[in-house]
């Protein structure tokens, strides 16, 4: 496990709930599936492409589209609360 996966997952466990603990679970699944899905699905698109700035651009839309679901209103806490 790399030191930042240690911190990520620390501030997981400390963001969710106390009530649901499948936090730290499914934070860990979906970063191994990143670990396999995502260059599996960078090489199909060189392969049906040819090209690597295709496979760059998804990945960097991916983030885009990550960081605008973390801005979300829903996902904030009033301040103070745990």
């Amino acid at each position: 496990m790399a030191s930042w996966e240690r911190s990520s997952l620390s501030e997981i466990a400390r963001a969710c709930p106390p009530i649901w603990s499948g936090g730290i679970g499914g934070a860990t699944l979906i970063i191994f599936l990143g670990y396999v899905a995502a260059p599996s699905l960078f090489a199909l698109l060189l392969t049906l492409t040819g090209r690597f700035d295709i496979g760059f651009l998804l990945c960097a839309a991916s983030g885009v589209v990550c960081f605008a679901i973390m801005q979300s209103p829903k996902l904030r806490r009033p301040t103070g609360e745990r």
